[in-house]
């Protein structure tokens, strides 16, 4: 998070619940996407509808797709 903030990018993270969502907050996220309550697709889809240009996924399953499935024209997932 601090090495893309430093960047100057804006940084989506994702999490399964409000204080680990308040930890990435302090942290310099722009976005937090609690998994447990919001669809993660779907906050993607609407709020990044070019997609995003950047992923990094280490988690998998349904997570892994829905990055895939959000990636911006020549976008890049990290795995």
């Amino acid at each position: 998070v601090q090495l893309a903030k430093m960047a100057g990018c804006h940084v989506i993270g994702t999490c399964s619940s409000d204080a680990k969502g308040a930890a990435l907050k302090k942290l310099g996220v722009d976005r937090v996407i609690n998994y447990k309550t919001e669809s993660m697709f779907n906050v993607l889809r609407e709020n990044y509808p070019d997609g995003v240009d950047v992923v990094y996924e280490s988690v998998g399953g349904d997570m892994f797709q829905d990055s895939l499935n959000n990636i911006a024209k020549k976008g890049r997932l990290i795995v």
